[in-house]
């Protein structure tokens, strides 16, 4: 991971307060300090957010998007290195579990189609991590407040088709096919 992540990501979350939200703004508060702690003695915490089950391992840009804290519907942080070593990751500090309400209410045969953001691109094919095969059907990626940011098909890890690609708001930007479209 890369150092700043714990910094730039705490940022990126930007909760905001609202009274009924006391919890996760003492979450936010405690982390942010905890951050500016290790950061002004010269040692970071090595912190892995992971936000709808996608491990956000790169500072995120904008075109992704960004979580307030009226897009979360749980927030969770665990510190226990047990807890952390049975996620699969030794050398981290704690891991911050974010579901946003859009994946909440996602229904499940949608939360199985998988994302860009779990594959792997080698060859100029799509691959599910892990696989040798490159990945046929359908897919579905998501900005980070959990709305759509764009789908399509993949035949044999290549666009077998239209790609739809979507601002925040729910709104088609543009579709990729055999040619390029966008709307205003």
């Amino acid at each position: 991971m890369r150092n700043g992540v714990a910094g730039s990501l705490m940022l990126w979350v930007m909760l905001s307060g609202q009274s009924s939200q006391l919890m996760r703004r003492l979450i936010f508060y405690f982390l942010t300090i905890i951050s500016i702690a290790t950061y002004g003695q010269g040692s970071e915490e090595r912190v892995l957010y992971v936000v709808d089950s996608i491990a956000i391992i790169e500072d995120p840009g904008e075109e992704e998007g960004s979580v307030t804290e009226s897009d979360i519907e749980t927030l969770t942080v665990v510190t226990t290195k047990a807890d952390i070593e049975r996620f699969g990751y030794k050398e981290l500090d704690k891991i911050i579990f974010i579901i946003t309400k859009e994946y909440a209410k996602r229904p499940e045969e949608l939360r199985k189609i998988p994302t860009t953001k779990k594959m792997e691109r080698r060859n100029g094919q799509w691959h599910l991590s892990k696989s040798t095969i490159p990945y046929s059907g359908q897919f579905i990626d998501y900005f980070f407040n959990g709305k759509k940011q764009g789908d399509g098909t993949l035949k044999d890890g290549v666009l077998d088709g239209r790609r739809n690609v979507y601002y925040q708001n729910g709104n088609l930007s543009y579709y990729r096919g055999s040619l390029i479209t966008r709307f205003s």
